[in-house]
């Protein structure tokens, strides 16, 4: 963000987004979960229920500045925690899967949240196929991916 502002900041939204199509993509390429934590239908969203918890308040995550809606600070101070930094190091070791998470940063780094949501919400998506307050199957989003739809 400091060379192109154009770049937007890191919000809860699109984290949530990112990670959701790295977990299809890594579903399609190995048949296994590339975390535990559920994937809900929320009424705008699917949302990974972990990273929600986690960030609940917090609307940008990488600023420093104060978040708009909450008027909270957002968690970039400079420097990542140690549980950052932890689960960096873990990732990197998995080559596949750092690969895979270069892969997901270099096809939607230009799109937008709401871009990202366009491509969730598109009818007969695993999100649109599942009940509000629902786990989103796997097998949908296997499916789904597999297919090549959110793609």
């Amino acid at each position: 963000m400091a060379l192109d502002e154009n770049v937007e900041p890191l919000t809860q939204m699109k984290l949530i987004k990112l990670l959701y199509f790295a977990y299809g993509r890594y579903l399609v390429k190995t048949h296994n979960k590339l975390f535990t934590s559920s994937i809900v239908h929320s009424q705008y969203d699917p949302v990974i229920t972990e990273v929600h918890s986690k960030f609940k308040g917090l609307t940008v995550l990488d600023t420093g500045k104060p978040s708009l809606d909450t008027g909270k600070p957002s968690l970039d101070t400079g420097k990542p925690s140690k549980e950052a930094f932890d689960d960096y190091n873990l990732v990197s070791k998995d080559g596949d899967i750092s690969h895979l998470l270069r892969l997901v940063n270099e096809a939607y780094i230009n799109y937008s949240a709401s871009g990202l949501s366009q491509k969730t919400h598109q009818p007969g998506s695993p999100w649109s196929l599942t009940d509000d307050g629902k786990i989103i199957k796997d097998q949908l989003i296997f499916d789904t991916f597999s297919n090549g739809l959110e793609e």
